[in-house]
């Protein structure tokens, strides 16, 4: 457990295909508490970042959630920077604190 940063590309990897298989997003946010949130120093690579465009990506679909206008509190984001990744811990009145990575894609 919490050993992301011990094997970066196969982890990031892994989160990513369960992201996209889209069908138990669950398990998806079990992997990333597991192996990412308590790794020091996976968490020392990750640079603050507003991430506006991750933010309000979270605010709607807690907005649809929800069935009304969502406001995040405390938005916190990171990015890891060779990656192209960004990690949020958005909180909002009704729900607990939730964490979220998302890879951009890279093109030719």
């Amino acid at each position: 457990m919490n050993t992301a940063s011990q094997d970066l590309p196969r982890h990031l990897g892994v989160l990513q295909q369960k992201l996209q298989e889209g069908a138990d997003y669950e398990q998806a946010l079990y992997y990333f508490l597991e192996e990412f949130a308590g790794d020091a120093k996976f968490v020392q690579q990750c640079e603050p970042d507003e991430a506006l465009h991750l933010m309000a990506a979270l605010g709607h679909v807690a907005a649809n959630a929800l069935g009304q206008r969502a406001m995040l509190e405390q938005p916190r984001a990171f990015r890891l920077r060779n990656w192209g990744s960004f990690m949020a811990t958005p909180r909002w009145p009704a729900a607990s604190c939730c964490s979220f990575i998302s890879r951009r894609s890279t093109r030719g």
